[in-house]
């Protein structure tokens, strides 16, 4: 049994092709702002942007599926990404509760 498969997790997975980035860049490589979008343990609203897929200059925002907490990063930061493969695992909130192992319980 794979012990890093989650099950209680939301896997956020990629819609295109590129390299994985928990930041924005401009054109050229140059970062804009400072640090990740969001770390390990950081809760997220649904619909918040957690990292982008850049390919070719142009940043897809990962979506995060439901309010929750971020629980793993499955790839690094300039990573190649393939379509459909899973960037970032979320803990759901649930009528406030979050489900999984988490920091907070």
């Amino acid at each position: 049994e794979d012990e890093s498969i989650d099950e209680s997790a939301v896997v956020l997975t990629s819609e295109t092709v590129g390299t994985f980035r928990r930041g924005r860049y401009a054109k050229g490589g140059k970062k804009i702002g400072k640090g990740p979008m969001v770390e390990k343990g950081d809760v997220v609203k649904k619909g918040q942007t957690v990292a982008f897929v850049e390919q070719m200059g142009t940043f897809t925002p990962v979506l995060a599926k439901q309010a929750g907490e971020i629980s793993k990063f499955e790839i690094e930061e300039g990573d190649p990404v393939g379509y459909g493969q899973a960037l970032v695992s979320v803990y759901p909130f649930f009528g406030g509760h979050i489900i999984g192992e988490s920091k907070h319980v």
